[in-house]
């Protein structure tokens, strides 16, 4: 499976579309959970596995950093991932 990489500021930000919206998340393996926005999922055969990768709520807000790299984050993709 193939994920466009951008890498805004140096920080690797993969997209993924779901639903015709496309959705960017900060690849941060040293992040132990996978969280998003509005997101509470990504389906099946949208990532790696053949089963959903569940999402956590946020445990801060994401806006600072959308703003400072200049792509919306949805979330990140860590560890759990």
């Amino acid at each position: 499976m193939k994920f466009p990489l951008f890498r805004p500021l140096n920080a690797p930000v993969i997209s993924i579309e779901l639903d015709g919206a496309c959705y960017y998340f900060l690849i941060d393996t040293g992040c132990p959970i996978s969280f998003a926005n509005r997101l509470r999922s990504i389906p099946a055969g949208k990532w790696f596995d053949d089963r959903p990768l569940r999402l956590a709520p946020p445990p801060f807000s994401l806006i600072p950093l959308s703003e400072r790299i200049g792509v919306p984050i949805e979330g990140f993709i860590g560890l759990s991932a």
